[in-house]
């Protein structure tokens, strides 16, 4: 008999906190942190920035 090779994923038993797109998370993400801010113009790219920092550390 042949061993078997089967290789199991690890990410397989990981439970997912959210299965929205990363793309779909930052963005809601950061249209929060604008409202919070009080939606000031201007600040597109750190609230994007902030927001991609803040998701991708939840996922780990």
């Amino acid at each position: 008999m042949k061993p078997s090779t089967t290789i199991q994923s690890t990410t397989k038993n990981k439970p997912q906190k959210n299965k929205e797109p990363l793309g779909t998370q930052i963005k809601a993400k950061a249209y929060e942190l604008w409202e919070k801010q009080g939606r000031k113009n201007g600040t597109d790219q750190s609230d994007w920035l902030e927001a991609e920092r803040i998701i991708k550390n939840q996922a780990v």
